[in-house]
């Protein structure tokens, strides 16, 4: 019987590979800048601002919404009226509270006809983008996906301006959250705005122009982390509040075996544990009888999910998730590790009403107000797909 030392680490990438993964390192939200009742916003200086070509991004958590003909919220503004163009969000009438839109425009030339036609919710992390090609083709996005576009046959002025700011509260307003805001010299695609909105960014890239992270969490400076970039750090004017970041943003982080392995007879089972970090992934093993590696395992998905004791953690969904009448569907990935003599509960109205669990000491699946028996055995110690 021979012994070797075998190394191994493993390598998780998001929607792109990246190195820091690999090294088990997290670049996770950090902070963000919090403005309340339009009290402040943030001033950046473009050495050379993009005519055209370019996408501008952001993670936006918004208490309040704008409208049409009144103030609207400005991600990012001129700092005097048409200096640059903007990207603004508001209703597409005179109400604060109508469903909230996307507009790339500039001071005295925006109209409803060019907004985006995905709807930007209020109280919760947002992605948003603009693009804007050669072709003048102007295109948004709202968390990844796209929400409309147009092309500005009219010969409008899209040019980002010299100084322009941040959460603007002199031509407009903005109360709510501000996070990973990113200037390109370069119209995104889809592809790459999905990989770019989870912080997954080359920041020595040289078609970034700014990348403001939010990550200094002190004084009156969020640092321009683009290392090819033309744009200035952004200078806080007013009054703004560093928070931890609520944003989806980071790299899985791995935490991979350490040291050497010893194998007998040739065969060891690698593992691995990765926080995926609000990413779809994937991972491979990389294992040598060296500390150089060399050899590889085919990619496998990585997934998140939660770990519960049995007995006093829980999931608690505040908004109605299951309706009163009429059909719906639950569906999820489960994984109990042994049959139990109590009920594995998957889904519950509290003590009453629907609910899909796991249960009684045959392991079957049951599900409904009367806890109905399927007659399906549940495989303990396996992960099964349950779809009710």
């Amino acid at each position: 019987m021979k012994t070797l030392s075998l190394f191994a680490r493993m390598l998780a990438i998001g929607l792109l590979a990246t190195e820091m993964a690999a090294q088990g390192q997290n670049i996770g939200p950090g902070s963000a800048l919090r403005f309340v009742n339009n009290n402040g916003d943030l001033a950046i200086t473009l050495t050379n601002p993009p005519a055209n070509n370019y996408t501008i991004s952001a993670w936006v958590n918004l208490t309040g919404g704008g409208n049409l003909n009144g103030t609207r919220v400005g991600v990012l503004s001129a700092a005097q009226c048409g200096e640059s163009v903007e990207l603004t969000i508001q209703s597409l009438d005179s109400s604060y509270t109508d469903p909230q839109y996307l507009m790339l425009g500039r001071c005295g030339m925006f109209n409803a006809p060019t907004s985006s036609n995905g709807v930007v919710p209020l109280n919760q992390w947002v992605h948003v983008a603009a693009t804007v090609s050669n072709s003048t083709l102007v295109t948004y996005y709202v968390n990844g996906a796209k929400a409309g576009a147009w092309t500005n046959t009219s010969g409008w002025n899209l040019a980002l301006g010299t100084n322009i700011t941040l959460a603007d509260s002199n031509y407009r307003m903005f109360s709510g959250m501000l996070d990973e805001v990113q200037i390109w010299s370069i119209p995104l695609s889809q592809a790459q705005i999905q990989m770019e909105m989870h912080g997954t960014t080359n920041v020595t890239n040289p078609n970034l122009v700014g990348y403001w992270r939010f990550d200094d969490g002190a004084g009156n400076r969020a640092t321009n982390s683009a290392l090819a970039g033309s744009a200035s750090d952004a200078i806080m004017v007013g009054i703004a509040f560093w928070v931890p970041s609520g944003a989806p943003v980071g790299v899985p982080e791995v935490t991979s075996p350490q040291g050497a392995i010893s194998v007998i007879n040739s065969t060891e089972i690698l593992t691995a544990v990765v926080d995926p970090y609000y990413q779809t992934n994937a991972g491979e093993f990389l294992y040598g009888t060296s500390t150089n590696l060399g050899s590889s395992t085919p990619w496998n998905s990585v997934h998140g999910g939660l770990t519960m004791n049995g007995t006093s953690g829980w999931v608690d969904m505040h908004e109605p998730v299951i309706p009163a009448s009429g059909n719906f569907t639950v569906e999820c990935w489960a994984e109990c590790p042994t049959a139990t003599s109590g009920n594995y509960e998957i889904l519950s109205q509290g003590s009453t009403g629907n609910a899909f669990y796991i249960g009684d000491t045959f392991g079957y699946i049951r599900a409904g107000e009367n806890w109905l028996n399927t007659g399906v055995p549940f495989p303990f110690g396996a992960g099964i797909t349950l779809r009710w």
